[in-house]
């Protein structure tokens, strides 16, 4: 297994997870005999990275932004093999979609990308609505959309403010959004 581990190279370091388990590329290796319990906790693990990859990776480009500046697309463009749309996308969905908001238990990420557009406040309600959905299972994301679309979720008015700096267009577009309004960021 060593052999294996430094043939992949830091751009896919294994991840250990727990003391036995090591994801990599090629897939999971085990050390040791662990017990049933502990594969147990491995597997439960699994399907969280499995359900939150997408806000991670989102939450993280976000992070690398803030923390790093423009100095963060070394790290975020680096031999990732995504797209700048889909890391783009998946940061989006991340800063329009609280974590407080998220239902990732019941619900998939294309659901939280679909309400990304709305208000905090209409976010909720319709993951609500969503998880809810026809009493034994969750609506699909076809289902919310047309839902949202049934109800007049869509924005109907726009409003264009020319900002002096991005400090502003933050402050600005925060305080809209708490008071329940939609916001959308265009470049100048």
């Amino acid at each position: 297994m060593t052999n294996q581990l430094q043939r992949i190279g830091d751009d896919f370091a294994p991840v250990s997870v727990g003391e036995n388990f090591v994801i990599t590329p090629q897939g999971m290796q085990v050390r040791g005999n662990p017990d049933f319990d502990a594969c147990e906790v491995f597997w439960k693990r699994l399907r969280s990275m499995e359900r939150g990859i997408q806000f991670a990776i989102g939450d993280t480009a976000r992070y690398l932004r803030e923390r790093f500046g423009d100095k963060a697309d070394q790290i975020i463009s680096a031999a990732t093999g995504w797209s700048n749309e889909t890391v783009r996308a998946y940061e989006w969905t991340a800063e329009k979609v609280p974590m407080e908001t998220r239902h990732m238990e019941e619900l998939t990420y294309s659901h939280h990308q679909a309400v990304g557009k709305l208000a905090p406040k209409e976010q909720n309600k319709w993951l609500d609505k969503a998880v809810a959905g026809d009493g034994e299972k969750p609506w699909s994301v076809s289902k919310l959309k047309a839902a949202m679309k049934d109800e007049g979720a869509e924005p109907s008015y726009w409003l264009m403010v020319r900002c002096k700096s991005a400090a502003d267009r933050d402050k600005l577009q925060k305080r809209l959004e708490a008071e329940g309004y939609t916001t959308s960021e265009r470049g100048a």
